[in-house]
């Protein structure tokens, strides 16, 4: 018994898992750095311009794919832990997506916005995208499965809707798409200086918000047994993971799943209270899109955003999830029965009065050059 006794305890899983993804990430950093060309010209030239491009590119490079994993992981883990779903994070709640139509859409319809800062614009964007979801699904109770497709759902109809208005002004068209999946070239230290100093005020409302996070694990009877008011905890802590990712979309556009993965790996690496969960979805999502990043420049694919190699990643991760969520408890919600309009006649001249303005602001309303114009008198007639 006393041998056994003395037998060394295992190492835990998560620091084994941080110090891996970590090694293998710096290992290909430095082999992203080794197979850069040397540059033509005289050697005191080319030394001097490989130096330009290693501290004003791929070093701020680097930097932002830590900080902006940093940020999207623990943007995942907050939303996981308030809204007790293990698939939610910022791409799957249509945040992302909400942020960037809002941008893309201030960019080509409303040049008047480009005078605001774009983490506002796209923190509206954000808002408005989660708020809707959260409309969809409260009446369930806010059931992980509701939820995730309502974000989906929001999601897709803001990424068409981008796509749509990107494609109806051509001109502006590759370079929109390349921020819109996510593009991690930079060029100089700007971006990088930006987003640290927003992450650094996230993780410090963020450690604030332990206490509230940790009591939010009860059912909401308990929870406000013990004086939390809890919607307004609720909302406080999604408003502080959509601000976290309406950042990261704002300085380099949209980045999908790292914070859903670096969550699902956290928990898995062994972390169980919110304390630790933050920290090693933050740590390992800083380490999972510099990774991912430190690939697709080993493997020469330098034209594919990072943004869309974090997708090969998610979507796999999602796929083993999906199953999962039945073992998730959530407290139960009585469905509201359907009910029959008293007066169906009414509701039919009520949709077919609504779909004749839609005609008619279809035919009397348009753009010209001049902007947006009503058509009246001969233009109507034309």
């Amino acid at each position: 018994m006393a041998d056994v006794a003395r037998l060394p305890r295992p190492l835990p899983r998560a620091p084994l898992a941080v110090a891996g993804l970590g090694l293998l990430a710096l290992v290909l950093c430095v082999m992203g750095l080794l197979r850069q060309p040397t540059l033509p010209g005289d050697p005191a030239t080319a030394r001097a311009l490989e130096q330009v491009v290693l501290w004003h590119s791929l070093l701020p490079r680097a930097v932002v794919a830590l900080l902006a994993g940093a940020a999207l992981g623990l943007s995942g883990a907050l939303l996981q832990r308030v809204l007790r779903n293990p698939i939610a994070d910022p791409s799957t709640l249509g945040i992302a997506s909400g942020a960037q139509l809002a941008l893309t859409a201030s960019a080509l319809l409303i040049p008047a916005l480009a005078e605001w800062p774009r983490e506002v614009v796209a923190l509206m964007g954000g808002v408005t995208a989660v708020g809707l979801v959260l409309m969809l699904g409260w009446k369930r109770g806010l059931e992980p499965v509701t939820v995730v497709l309502s974000g989906m759902t929001i999601s897709l109809i803001c990424a068409a809707l981008s796509s749509a208005l990107v494609l109806a002004r051509g001109e502006y068209v590759l370079s929109l798409f390349v921020w819109g999946a996510g593009s991690l070239h930079q060029q100089s230290w700007a971006p990088a200086l930006g987003l640290a100093w927003r992450f650094a005020i996230g993780l410090v409302a963020a450690v604030l918000l332990l206490r509230p996070l940790s009591v939010l694990t009860l059912d909401d009877s308990s929870a406000r047994s013990l004086g939390m008011a809890v919607n307004g905890a609720r909302l406080a802590i999604i408003a502080l993971a959509v601000w976290l990712a309406a950042s990261v979309v704002a300085l380099v556009g949209v980045i999908g799943f790292v914070g859903l993965a670096a969550p699902a790996f956290a928990r898995l690496s062994g972390a169980r209270t919110p304390r630790a969960q933050l920290l090693l979805a933050t740590l390992l999502g800083a380490l999972l899109l510099w990774l991912t990043d430190g690939l697709v420049q080993v493997a020469g694919a330098d034209a594919l955003p990072t943004g869309a190699a974090t997708g090969l990643i998610g979507g796999p991760l999602l796929l083993w999830l999906l199953p999962r969520l039945k073992h998730v408890q959530r407290p139960q919600v009585a469905t509201p029965v359907g009910r029959r309009l008293a007066y169906p006649l009414r509701g039919l001249l009520l949709l077919a009065a609504g779909l004749a303005l839609l005609i008619l602001a279809a035919l009397l309303v348009g753009r010209s050059y001049g902007g947006w114009q009503f058509a009246t008198g001969a233009l109507f007639e034309a």
